[in-house]
């Protein structure tokens, strides 16, 4: 189906397999208006680079930034000091979309690998995404897992044994 088919938004949770251009429009206005946010919570990051299980200051930065993004947040998430949950819900029912947000550095060199950057990218995906679902009052919930400990630590394996990734619809990072 070409976008040009497409012209209104999904009015229910039954609709999210033809996502309209209104709505994908909608979502990347909403990344956009919160991109300097973004841009200065990786550069804060970025220059407090922290091995994994001890991604404090990044967790710290991450919680309350999505707090302010009007997500419920829960720090020190499945019992592990550095992880942590940010969730976002429009009506009741309809899908859950997981995010994930990694956070840690590589010893000696920082952060070479872009955690600092995908820790904003699921920060970004989650808070575009929020935001179409109230505008459009689609049901749904959307979840975000700060996921320590990626370089080595096995943080994701750690969160899955733990049962962070279930009840989501899927999950992107």
């Amino acid at each position: 189906m070409s976008s040009s088919n497409i012209t209104s938004p999904p009015t229910d949770s039954t609709q999210w397999s033809t996502v309209s251009l209104p709505v994908a429009q909608f979502i990347e206005q909403a990344i956009q208006e919160a991109s300097d946010e973004l841009r200065a919570v990786s550069l804060d990051i970025h220059s407090h680079p922290e091995l994994g299980w001890e991604e404090h200051h990044a967790h710290d930065v991450l919680t309350k930034f999505m707090e302010k993004k009007n997500f419920q947040v829960e720090r020190h998430a499945y019992g592990m000091d550095t992880a942590w949950k940010a969730i976002y819900e429009v009506g009741q029912g309809g899908r859950t979309i997981g995010f994930n947000s990694e956070m840690d550095a590589l010893m000696g060199i920082g952060h070479a690998c872009g955690h600092n950057l995908i820790a904003i990218s699921g920060c970004a995906a989650a808070i575009g995404v929020a935001a179409a679902l109230k505008k459009y009052n689609i049901a749904g919930k959307i979840v975000l897992l700060g996921t320590p400990a990626e370089e080595g630590g096995g943080g994701k394996t750690e969160l899955l044994a733990l049962g962070a990734y279930k009840g989501m619809d899927a999950c992107l990072m």
